[in-house]
């Protein structure tokens, strides 16, 4: 594997091979170099590059079938699944705001891998107040985040962390539903008002 200098490749389209060259923030998660990739992380940022490895998707395709993909995931995902520290975590979420939004190739969230990984309370925070709509999203095997937390070494800790997704989502549910109301509001008043201004203007043509 071929394993770039910081800064110094382009990735196309955002996507790197990780047998061919993945990227060296990914690479040193994965290792479980947390120092090494935190270095990384501010480096770039100090740089104000145009393309940072916390948005470059990390793939791997099957050996012997180049057309199916093994599995494809961005640092914040990998560093959820490696259980890296919350400093880490934050870092990478800061420098990829959009990040806790995106599934990987199973249609996993940040927060899926989160909670299936026993992540402590402060990633589980952090992620939820970043994207609270996560709790609602479904994988490919058709669970939200917080199913993965039944068979969580602390079934306490589960129960709580289930009853409270499940509150927000509901709360999140009946926030789009007075939204919905008040466009519909807006909607009807629109027409009234058209409705007055083209009658306004029918009188002054008369006149």
């Amino acid at each position: 594997k071929k394993i770039p200098k910081n800064g110094t490749t382009h990735y196309e389209d955002n996507e790197a091979d990780y047998d061919v060259s993945p990227t060296e923030l990914y690479v040193a998660i994965e290792s479980k170099e947390w120092d090494k990739a935190l270095g990384i992380i501010e480096e770039e940022k100090s740089k104000n590059l145009k393309q940072l490895q916390s948005m470059v998707w990390v793939f791997r395709r099957e050996k012997f079938e180049s057309d199916i993909m093994r599995w494809r995931m961005l640092p914040l995902h990998a560093a959820l699944f490696f259980r890296a520290p919350f400093k880490l975590v934050k870092a990478l979420v800061e420098s990829n705001e959009e990040g806790v939004k995106e599934q990987d190739d199973v249609g996993m969230l940040p927060l899926h891998i989160a909670f299936k990984n026993y992540a402590v309370d402060e990633v589980i925070g952090l992620l939820v107040s970043k994207y609270s709509l996560a709790a609602g999203v479904r994988d490919k095997k058709n669970k939200i985040p917080v199913d993965y937390t039944k068979s969580a070494s602390s079934p306490e800790r589960g129960a709580i962390i289930r009853s409270y997704s499940r509150g927000l989502i509901e709360a999140e549910g009946k926030h789009i539903d007075a939204l919905k109301r008040e466009i519909e509001r807006l909607k009807s008043e629109m027409k009234v008002l058209k409705a007055e201004n083209l009658k306004l203007r029918r009188s002054k043509t008369k006149k």
